[in-house]
């Protein structure tokens, strides 16, 4: 009996040593979930633009280093691993959209600025150019004068002097 009482002992103890390597001490699954949450919320895009969502991430991961801590199931610990992991995506696209947004804002608001200042300059050579024949490319001959039609857009200005101002064909008939 004592012979096999000490391969019970014997098989008892193999048992014990076989049951501790099945339990693992880290999860592969969760290190990697840590790795992807840990190198998200260092991306200060995240950090500036999606603080609540990575924060929601980082709790969730501290949820499952708890629930495996505690010893509980496998597929508990996985299963929090795995939505930490995508609570951490949503925070990088959620950042990467609203970082886009702002640049987007930025850029009409730069594009605003341009037209006013286009816009701005063209009335300061519509006003220059009501009272002076400078404007234009094409000289007039000395003493004449140029009569601008009323109503005339700054864009029919540019066209040069024919367009929009009352001349006659025969320059002794210019206004003077």
């Amino acid at each position: 009996m004592n012979a096999h009482s000490g391969k019970f002992v014997a098989a008892l103890a193999l048992l014990a040593l076989a049951s501790c390597a099945v339990i693992p001490v880290h999860d592969a699954v969760l290190e990697d979930s840590r790795t992807y949450v840990y190198a998200v919320r260092s991306d200060p895009t995240v950090v500036a633009y999606a603080s609540v969502e990575i924060d929601q991430a980082v709790a969730t991961l501290r949820r499952a280093d708890d629930v495996a801590a505690r010893g509980g199931s496998l597929s508990e610990v996985h299963d929090l691993a795995a939505l930490a992991r995508d609570r951490a995506t949503l925070a990088q696209q959620t950042a990467r959209m609203k970082a886009a947004d702002v640049a987007a804002q930025a850029e009409r608001q730069r594009l605003e600025v341009a037209a006013r200042t286009r816009d701005a300059e063209a009335a300061q050579r519509a006003a220059r150019c009501r009272t002076a024949a400078a404007c234009f490319d094409t000289p007039l001959p000395p003493g004449a004068r140029i009569e601008i039609r009323p109503g005339t857009s700054p864009a029919l200005w540019r066209r040069g002097p024919w367009s929009i101002f009352r001349r006659s064909r025969n320059p002794k008939r210019w206004a003077r």
